[in-house]
């Protein structure tokens, strides 16, 4: 497999630390605590795991500006369990929808088979 880069924007570093360990060891991760640093480092990865939830303006905002910066595959964890916001995120772009809470093997498998 080739080496990929994975931005992980997620606020809470705990759960930022979880997803990290689940991702094979080829697979360097970098973490974005907020909006603004997750934007700064786009250009420098093959994928991005984001958080709705994500400190700055918001999640939503987030995956349309990562959309329109690079095209990459975008995994959207959201805490909102209701199947509408899951469609609107898939139709403004994201690539899948996680709920949380969630399984982080699962996670990163999710986003690997985007990236072979």
């Amino acid at each position: 497999m080739t080496k990929h880069t994975v931005l992980i924007a997620e606020d809470k570093d705990f759960l930022a630390k979880v997803i990290v360990a689940n991702f094979p060891k080829d697979v360097t991760c970098v973490v974005a605590s907020d909006w603004d640093c997750a934007i700064g480092k786009v250009h420098d990865v093959d994928a991005v795991i984001a958080s709705m939830n994500i400190v700055g303006r918001g999640g939503e905002s987030l995956l349309a500006a990562i959309k329109k910066l690079k095209d990459i595959p975008v995994v959207c964890l959201t805490s909102n369990l209701t199947s509408a916001i899951r469609i609107k995120l898939l139709k403004e772009g994201a690539d899948d929808v996680v709920t949380k809470p969630f399984n982080p093997e699962e996670l990163s498998l999710r986003l690997l088979r985007f990236l072979k």
